[in-house]
């Protein structure tokens, strides 16, 4: 399948807002201004991690930024649910 460029270009940016906006939730969440559920973090990231998939295979535009964007943050997502969740409901 091939994406046409303007899509591609869609889902790049749509991608990097998406990582930039979980990166925002943890934040706040840190700081007590806003709680989340496990499951909308979860879901969040999960939806990263499908587009980022789909992306990676399917788009000719290097997904290297992305992917340099996204990689601290799977750390940072861990350790968030670690910290802030139980470690048998993950």
């Amino acid at each position: 399948m091939m994406v046409p460029l303007g899509a591609a270009i869609c889902l790049y940016t749509g991608i990097s807002k998406r990582i930039d906006s979980l990166i925002f939730t943890m934040n706040l969440h840190n700081e007590g201004t806003v709680k989340v559920t496990l499951k909308s973090i979860q879901q969040d990231f999960q939806h990263i991690v499908e587009a980022m998939t789909f992306y990676i295979e399917h788009c000719t535009l290097s997904s290297a930024h992305l992917e340099a964007q996204f990689d601290p943050v799977k750390e940072q997502y861990h350790t968030f649910l670690k910290a802030h969740f139980q470690e048998d409901s993950i």
